[in-house]
């Protein structure tokens, strides 16, 4: 296979030189690699799958270019994230009301909160498919508050949280 002068290889080459060495899926097809052929590269160990994760720049506005990355727990299908006092709340697509909080200070993750069995557990919760689909604030006492948009049954669940 080939791309006008250039081999695919060479032409995903050119993409991740240009990019750290990294590309995406939707560039390797565009390079002229098909699905099942970066599937292939991916369980034959000579392409590495790279998570999706979330990066945070606390003070960004005052100049600070420091930042803090992590991979989010719902992994590739994360959708949205706030950060809130000294932590971050991320949610996914896919996740049904999950949310994983993750430390600012080094991205661990330190705990996840799922909806229990007052709404009906899991099964009755929808995706979070908004990017501003968790609003998060840590109020006064420490305790932390955070409301997540779902949109199976029409509602928005509370989370209430002490570190």
């Amino acid at each position: 296979m080939s791309v006008g002068a250039k081999t695919v290889a060479d032409a995903l080459f050119a993409v991740a030189e240009g990019q750290q060495g990294y590309f995406t899926s939707k560039q390797a097809t565009n390079a002229g690699y098909q699905l099942g052929s970066q599937a292939h590269h991916v369980k034959s160990g000579n392409w590495t799958r790279v998570e999706r994760r979330v990066s945070i720049c606390r003070g960004y506005l005052a100049g600070n270019r420091e930042t803090v990355s992590f991979v989010p727990g719902a992994g590739s299908e994360a959708g949205c994230v706030r950060a809130a006092g000294d932590y971050a709340f991320t949610g996914g697509w896919k996740a049904r009301a999950n949310v994983w909080v993750n430390r600012l200070s080094d991205g661990t993750e330190v705990g996840t909160f799922d909806p229990g069995p007052t709404l009906g557990g899991v099964a009755n919760t929808g995706w979070i498919d908004l990017l501003t689909g968790i609003n998060a604030f840590q109020r006064s006492t420490g305790e932390y508050l955070f409301f997540v948009e779902e949109n199976y049954k029409a509602k928005s669940l509370i989370y209430r949280w002490k570190s």
